[in-house]
């Protein structure tokens, strides 16, 4: 998000929790500290330490690592201008239960839920433990038996495809930016694997995620760029599994120039939205994964690809397990942006350090041929391209 702001010319404080490379170079600031479940510091200490930059109109983005820390986005925006105050949103979202029956009411198709203590009569392999206020899907795991940690809960599991939906919210209004994908989970790792641009998703899945988006912004009075993120089944129905009320990781995706950033700030300061977006005519379709640290270890300084962002910072120790950089690629087609994506993804395992690198969810192998992407995750199937212009969510 920091580089779509200075790709349209804005200067911002930056506070999140990995403060890649290039989140460092496009903002002043970029302090990051805590764990796997996010920000793990008291108040006063996240405020003094973590945050070196003077109160008052210098405007504060929150990244990532909030999930489970609402409380530090008050702290924040009584002492910074914030683009887009969302604490109440993102409480009412964290809240599982609550926010389940919100989707319920609304008719909203959903996954079902068990809490932790109900695993009588459940089989496993077919549920999935999950922590309340967890981030990246690291903490998602197959349920087999065990008792489930006291801060969980279980969800069914659904396999198939994945569709997310970026859009654009205020004052009742949606505007929809751009669809992508990602096939369905492998080996049990549920880590956010990337996505591939969709400019044309199933027709019956992007109609009830649109209505959907519609619905909760109206309820839930959203602003500015969020996310929904959904499952795909045989028949291209789909269950809603999480709402994200500030802009997602894939809506660099969609971006075009540092726009989407502009946007985002008119929904949460002035609660409007454009009436469309740019779309230039030769648009390619973009990709991006992200690749993961097999092992712990340090990384040693090198010249990366220029298809390589978010990197690491040279000398900091990555453990086993967490975001070591993205790789990016475009092409005409989905399918052939998936492709190229592969082959960086593949010939980045080469650099020392980097060899067992893994990207969750990629189907893909060293022997895999062109036309994986096509049978995999793009099949002929009826299209829909909904992103002409904003809808009215009133009723």
């Amino acid at each position: 998000m920091a580089q779509a702001a200075r790709r349209g010319g804005h200067t911002l404080q930056v506070v999140d929790f990995h403060a890649d490379l290039e989140t460092r170079a496009a903002a002043r600031a970029a302090p990051w500290r805590g764990d796997e479940r996010g920000f793990q510091a008291d108040l006063e200490s996240f405020l003094d330490d973590w945050v070196p930059v003077r109160p008052g109109r210098a405007m504060l983005l929150p990244g990532s690592g909030f999930e489970a820390r609402p409380e530090l986005l008050d702290a924040l925006g009584a002492r910074y201008s914030l683009p887009c105050a969302y604490p109440a949103q993102l409480r009412r979202v964290r809240d599982v239960e609550g926010f389940m029956t919100l989707l319920d009411r609304l008719g909203v198709p959903r996954p079902e839920l068990r809490p932790r203590g109900e695993t009588g009569n459940i089989a496993a392999g077919h549920w999935l433990v999950k922590r309340r206020g967890g981030m990246g899907g690291g903490h998602v795991h197959f349920y087999r038996g065990e008792r489930p940690p006291r801060d969980s809960y279980l969800q069914r599991y659904y396999p198939g495809r994945l569709l997310s939906l970026v859009f654009l919210a205020a004052r009742g209004t949606l505007l929809p930016v751009g669809w992508s994908g990602w096939p369905a989970a492998v080996d049990g790792d549920f880590r956010f694997g990337g996505a591939i641009a969709w400019p044309r998703p199933p027709a019956r899945a992007a109609a009830g995620l649109l209505e959907a988006a519609c619905e909760l912004s109206r309820v839930l009075e959203l602003r500015g760029l969020c996310g929904l993120d959904a499952v795909l089944d045989r028949e291209d129905g789909f269950r809603l599994l999480e709402l994200n009320p500030r802009p997602p990781a894939g809506f660099e995706l969609h971006d075009q120039g540092g726009f989407l950033f502009d946007a985002h700030l008119a929904a949460c300061q002035a609660n409007r939205i454009p009436r469309r977006l740019p779309r230039p005519g030769c648009s390619p379709v973009r990709a991006l994964a992200v690749c993961y640290a097999a092992s712990s270890g340090s990384l040693a300084p090198r010249a990366w690809p220029a298809w390589v962002r978010d990197r690491s910072r040279p000398g900091s120790r990555v453990s086993a397990g967490a975001p070591v950089c993205t790789v990016h690629a475009s092409a005409a087609t989905p399918a052939a942006a998936a492709w190229l994506l592969r082959r960086r993804c593949l010939g980045l395992r080469g650099l020392r350090g980097l060899r067992d690198a893994v990207v969750p969810g990629a189907p893909w192998s060293s022997s895999a041929g062109p036309g994986w992407a096509a049978r995999v995750f793009f099949p002929c199937t009826p299209h829909v391209n909904p992103l002409k212009s904003r809808m009215s969510c009133h009723v």
